[in-house]
């Protein structure tokens, strides 16, 4: 008897009941369904700590004087113009200069430069405003047609 049941579980079944010989085949997503879930908590937790931005001064409310900005543009000829007042020297340009930022909480500057205009007199204009008590000089480029 011992010896038929040895035989029935050899051919596969036992019992009745067949026994498959084959492994198991569907792969088991537990321990995948772990891994993803600590991924996803270690993530969560890095993702805050490497965010970097930019460090923006926004601009303060004030009185209508002191909100108006001051934009200086040389032009073609190489006379500047300092919100639409023309000036033939920079002489005259560097006094206005002073007069403005004398008194002026807000020390920026925004200036525009003719392309044709040579570097060298682009870089003298920004020693003359530095010497005005200028802090901040902001360039408008030139816009695209």
């Amino acid at each position: 008897m011992i010896w038929a049941n040895f035989k029935r579980a050899a051919r596969g079944s036992c019992r009745g009941q067949e026994v498959s010989m084959k492994s198991k085949t569907d792969p088991n997503v537990v321990p995948l369904c772990d891994i993803l879930l600590v991924l996803l908590i270690i993530f969560m937790v890095i993702t805050p700590m490497t965010q970097q931005g930019l460090d923006i001064k926004l601009p303060e409310l004030g009185t209508d004087d002191e909100s108006k900005a001051i934009v200086l543009t040389i032009e073609k000829d190489g006379t500047a113009n300092l919100n639409n007042e023309k000036y033939l020297t920079m002489d005259a340009l560097e006094n206005r200069l002073r007069e403005l930022y004398l008194t002026r909480p807000g020390k920026s500057i925004f200036i525009q430069v003719h392309e044709s205009i040579p570097y060298k007199t682009v870089i003298n204009t920004i020693d003359l405003i530095k010497k005005s008590g200028v802090d901040i000089i902001c360039a408008i480029p030139k816009r695209y047609k």
